[in-house]
């Protein structure tokens, strides 16, 4: 089952992040896995009604703000947030003079509170499941109860296509919960993913050296979540 979320985790990162033409209906049954030789797999994708091509801008911020979950980047996710024009005036009211919408976006994506996703020392294994299903069920639910118009704020003003990758994102966590799937792995993949098509951008604009800090960091957090995946590789072995 881990080999199959894997897989599933990077065809639709790659559909999502680096190509921007997305099936966004990936529930169970829309998707087959068969074997391809002797130890490979192969994705099946059925159900062809529901594609969308996501316009460039839209897909670089929603690469950046999955960067900065994974890698708790706050001002990342701050800034992302903002470019994809996610608001919550019932957010605002409740925390006045606190800019704090990030945090639902963010939460709202990973089904995690938001101390374990902006902890800048915790490990990427940090989106793991902590309890047992239903303790993890529990918890969530208590938290949509009590933030529930702050969700319904980020849902209304999300742009048209964001809301069917949060739907799509839903989708794919739910497939790799029912497989038993390791959280981690998913959102590693996706960060890999997400700094590949920001690498792979090229732009002129700026000071040149402000372009090369750019790069290597970049290059700093791929490096980062390539070897935690080949650590936890080598782990299950």
């Amino acid at each position: 089952p881990r080999g199959v979320v894997r897989l599933l985790s990077e065809v639709f990162a790659e559909m999502v992040f680096c190509q921007g033409f997305v099936h966004c209906d990936p529930h169970p049954g829309n998707v087959l896995i068969r074997r391809r030789g002797a130890r490979g797999m192969q994705l099946v994708l059925l159900d062809h009604g529901l594609y969308r091509t996501v316009p460039d801008d839209l897909r670089t911020d929603y690469c950046k703000l999955w960067k900065g979950i994974v890698l708790a980047d706050v001002e990342g996710i701050k800034a992302a947030s903002r470019a994809l024009g996610i608001r919550s005036p019932w957010m605002e009211k409740t925390f006045p003079g606190l800019d704090v919408t990030h945090t639902m976006i963010a939460a709202m994506l990973t089904a995690k509170e938001w101390v374990e996703i902006a902890d800048p020392a915790a490990r990427l294994d940090r989106f793991d499941r902590k309890g047992t299903a239903e303790q993890e069920k529990a918890k969530l639910s208590a938290n949509v109860a009590d933030y529930a118009q702050g969700i319904l704020d980020v849902l209304e003003t999300c742009p048209r296509d964001l809301l069917l990758l949060l739907k799509t994102n839903d989708a794919l966590r739910s497939a790799a919960g029912r497989l038993g799937g390791c959280s981690a792995d998913t959102f590693v993949v996706t960060a890999k993913s997400c700094i590949r098509a920001l690498w792979l951008q090229r732009s002129g604009a700026g000071l040149w050296w402000r372009r090369v800090l750019h790069r290597l960091h970049l290059a700093v957090a791929y490096g980062r979540c390539h070897t935690f995946q080949l650590l936890q590789d080598a782990t299950d072995r």
